[in-house]
């Protein structure tokens, strides 16, 4: 639509949005350094990643960096947001006991 950004795939700064509880980040600068690899953050640009984010028990450092990214004077209805990657998925929590892997003893 006409006068609306784009998100887009990562290239130079501002290209790779997200959003967080009705916030644009611009996770462009970011991504490669994300400690859970930049996969995680790449696949939920130009989405909706609040679910995502508070599930995951981000720590305050974390949270600070965030504060870093935000994009002032946008939100979201600015960008052509996409669909969930998977519509009504939960994250499912680590198992309790460490999967074991391989034949048993």
């Amino acid at each position: 639509q006409e006068g609306r950004a784009e998100a887009q795939p990562a290239g130079k700064q501002g290209d790779a949005v997200l959003f967080i509880e009705g916030k644009v980040y611009d996770i462009s600068g970011f991504a490669d350094r994300h400690p859970g690899g930049a996969m995680v953050l790449r696949r939920l640009e130009g989405r909706d990643a609040t679910v995502g984010f508070q599930k995951v028990g981000h720590s305050e450092g974390a949270k600070s960096t965030l504060a870093t990214l935000l994009v002032e004077g946008k939100v979201p209805e600015d960008y052509p947001v996409l669909p969930p990657l998977v519509s009504g998925a939960e994250m499912v929590p680590p198992p309790a006991q460490p999967v074991r892997r391989g034949l048993p003893p």
